[in-house]
């Protein structure tokens, strides 16, 4: 039986210059189609910009916009879409009246790189939230008192999150499963063949370094492993006591890594601490002795070594070369994701 749902939920789309087109799609799409199902318009949507212009998505697609920021009165939603690097052009003014929109009781969300945006607002202090993993380590560089997480979606006192393009849709599905119902939402996903619905209890899969698996295809030993290291990058930890900590040997840890990665637990540690040492070069413009010392080496030479031999480039060329691609100082790269 269809749940009934108020007369009219109206949503606004904040896009700013680089956001990505994927997210939008994602977004509005399983809107439409709710609409379709159901018979009347019950989702209402605008296009919003800080002034009303245009705007350019990472694709290079410009969007026309219904409405300028300031001029949203009331609603349910504010969704900022956005790459990592976008600024407004008056953030105080955009800021404030994002925290006032908050306050009349929109709820507020972001996809992909709106996060950073969203997190400089001023209302996501304490507040959990998705960022996607190709941004965590810029983000919790940046925003110490706000709560990432690598769930594909996250809601938390009325803030929404998605770390992607696919998290949008997982979000949507949640929005409309709690105005209409678990079965109108499964309608909506099957209409686009979206099998399995993922809660914001399921958590980002990352790539395999240097395999065309994710490391959710690992045995439970391994992951737990992975997760260790990953949450010791400044302060190198012994395998031996990497081991202990999941409950198996050194030895076993070892065959484990071999069969499955290919590596030595220690090569993939330093493979994971070298994957945040060179976010940290692309996207910020801390020295190389500090990106060292974060990232666990033991000086800046040695962070040269490896970073050269895996990369294939010296981190002050790639740092370069991503300043001129970006044209800026060092920031998050753009998103298109």
């Amino acid at each position: 039986m269809l749940k009934k749902s108020r007369s009219k939920i109206k949503m606004f789309f904040l896009t700013m210059d680089g956001f990505p087109m994927g997210c939008l799609s994602s977004a509005i799409e399983p809107l439409r189609v709710t609409n379709e199902i159901i018979g009347y318009e019950l989702f209402e949507w605008s296009l919003v910009s800080e002034n009303q212009v245009p705007t350019k998505s990472s694709a290079k697609v410009s969007f026309d916009n219904d409405l300028d920021l300031e001029k949203i009165s009331d609603g349910d939603f504010l969704f900022i879409l956005s790459a990592p690097t976008s600024k407004f052009k008056n953030p105080g003014r955009a800021n404030a009246t994002i925290r006032r929109l908050f306050k009349s009781g929109i709820a507020i969300g972001a996809f992909s790189g709106g996060i950073f945006p969203l997190a400089k607002s001023g209302i996501m202090e304490g507040i959990q939230c998705s960022v996607h993993w190709c941004y965590e380590h810029v983000f919790r560089s940046q925003f110490l008192n706000v709560r990432h997480s690598n769930s594909v979606i996250a809601v938390d006192k009325n803030r929404y999150t998605a770390s992607g393009a696919g998290a949008v849709f997982d979000l949507m599905l949640t929005i409309i499963e709690k105005e209409l119902g678990s079965v109108l939402m499964t309608e909506v996903a099957c209409w686009f063949q979206h099998p399995y619905i993922r809660t914001s209890e399921i958590t980002q899969r990352k790539p395999l370094q240097d395999t065309d698996e994710t490391t959710h295809s690992l045995p439970k030993q391994v992951q737990n492993a992975i997760k260790v290291f990953s949450e010791n990058i400044e302060i190198t930890l012994q395998v031996s006591d990497v081991a202990n900590n999941i409950g198996i040997s050194s030895r076993h840890l070892e065959r484990l890594f071999q069969k499955y990665t290919s590596q030595s637990p220690l090569q993939y540690y330093r493979n994971i601490r070298l994957n945040h040492a060179r976010h940290l070069v692309l996207n910020t413009n801390n020295s190389l002795i500090s990106i060292a010392m974060d990232t666990g080496f033991s000086s800046s030479s040695a962070l040269h070594l490896h970073y050269k031999r895996k990369y294939g480039s010296a981190p002050t060329k790639d740092r370069k070369r991503q300043n001129e691609f970006r044209v800026t100082q060092n920031l998050a790269v753009p998103s298109a994701i």
